[in-house]
């Protein structure tokens, strides 16, 4: 596992915050979805047909663990219970912010002697099956995070999926059966590491995530929720190597996801400053049939 700072987190003392400020934090937050991703009415589940709404952990909370010293702000079902709470008392819900989701750091530093993936057992006691039906409870939807390498962009376990041939996503097939048991309704898949654990180049993101979006599409419909399917990051840019996309050696990626994929994330991480989200709108607004082409009939 590596420290937040080191996977985009900010110093605990930056993270401090008192409860009134959390409880305003949706009004501030509430636009990462809708900004950070570009939505896909291809993939036909059900869901993802208007644009995702609703609240995520990571603009704000980043991979704050320290419950001890910061236990108000640190990823938690402590927090996920009053930030659901805040969603309904504050009218987001009834404003159709719906989709209430945990990023990064959620995850036990090691998977369970069966291979299970678990969650943190001190921050989060109860269970995740637990912490969504509390918020199904609210009437909002539960999403999660996960990484298509070994590791997730912070080093937690994720699902490993390096081929689509011999086995090689059977953990992560385990891991959807898992999330789906819970009752998730959306899932962002990382793309920061290969299976290996390393740094990924993007190319065999063109099999696995079609093999895991099929994993979630059969497992989600065999229990009536289907669940919002999101790969972020290198995964669909044009050139491994460069995050604002660009011609590159994956150039079929773009029309790949939109089939697979309900919304999909291909530019940096927005940070909580008005510069960074007018910077992701005008990328995206900008006329670069290179780096972003719009016009993909009937798939964007």
């Amino acid at each position: 596992m590596v420290s937040s700072a080191a996977c985009g987190g900010r110093s605990l003392s930056a993270l401090r915050a008192s409860q009134a400020v959390m409880r305003r934090l949706p009004a501030a937050c509430l636009l990462v979805l809708s900004l950070a991703a570009t939505i896909s009415v291809a993939l036909d589940n059900g869901v993802g047909r208007t644009p995702m709404m609703g609240w995520m952990a990571w603009v704000r909370f980043r991979c704050n663990t320290n419950c001890d010293a910061d236990p108000n702000n640190c990823i938690s079902e402590k927090l996920f219970r009053e930030i659901a709470d805040t969603m309904v008392s504050g009218g987001w819900r009834d404003a159709g912010y719906t989709y209430l989701s945990l990023d990064d750091c959620w995850q036990a530093n090691e998977r369970a002697a069966n291979g299970s993936i678990i969650p943190n057992a001190t921050r989060f006691p109860s269970g995740m099956k637990a912490l969504g039906d509390y918020i199904h409870g609210k009437g909002l939807r539960f999403g999660l995070y996960t990484a298509m390498g070994a590791e997730s962009c912070c080093g937690y376990p994720a699902f490993g999926c390096r081929t689509v041939q011999d086995g090689g996503c059977e953990q992560a097939r385990r891991d959807v059966q898992t999330y789906v048991s819970w009752g998730i309704d959306y899932i962002k898949v990382d793309s920061c590491r290969n299976a290996a654990g390393g740094p990924a180049d993007g190319s065999e993101f063109n099999t696995t995530h079609p093999l895991v979006s099929s994993f979630f599409l059969q497992y989600g419909q065999a229990v009536n929720r289907p669940v919002l399917y999101h790969p972020s990051g290198i995964s669909l840019r044009q050139n491994a190597g460069d995050r604002r996309g660009g011609p590159g050696p994956h150039p079929h990626q773009f029309r790949l996801y939109s089939k697979i994929a309900n919304m999909w994330r291909a530019y940096k991480d927005m940070q909580p400053v008005w510069n960074e989200v007018n910077e992701i709108i005008e990328y995206w607004a900008a006329d670069n049939e290179s780096g972003h082409p719009k016009t993909y009939d009937n798939e964007w």
